[in-house]
């Protein structure tokens, strides 16, 4: 069983919308997302969005379920996926510069 922990996003200001890279998800079982907040006045949407383009750099992205507010910290977990890619993206709203957002990828697969 292998183990894959990313940083989607890193302390990124929550004033500016954000798409993290895109993580292939060969041959992975599980995952789960995790979304850190720090600020005042955090605020904004995280979506999750799945592709399945063969090509090494996906284009066409379609969201997976509701979008997740950024106001606390959250978990979100995705079993019996049957996706070729993820990603996640930000949407600010009234979050300010001093506001930051992590989100945290951990995978479980072969």
């Amino acid at each position: 069983m292998q183990n894959v922990n990313i940083k989607l996003l890193d302390a990124k200001a929550m004033n500016a919308s954000v798409n993290s890279n895109a993580v292939l998800l060969d041959q992975v079982f599980g995952l789960s997302i995790q979304v850190v907040v720090s600020g005042s006045t955090p605020a904004g949407t995280l979506q999750i969005q799945a592709s399945n383009d063969t090509t090494t750099s996906p284009t066409n992205w379609a969201n997976v379920g509701s979008g997740i507010a950024c106001t606390a910290n959250s978990m979100t977990n995705l079993d019996g996926q049957h996706y070729r890619w993820i990603r996640v993206t930000f949407t600010a709203s009234t979050g300010g510069a001093a506001d930051k957002l992590t989100v945290n990828y951990f995978s479980k697969g072969v």
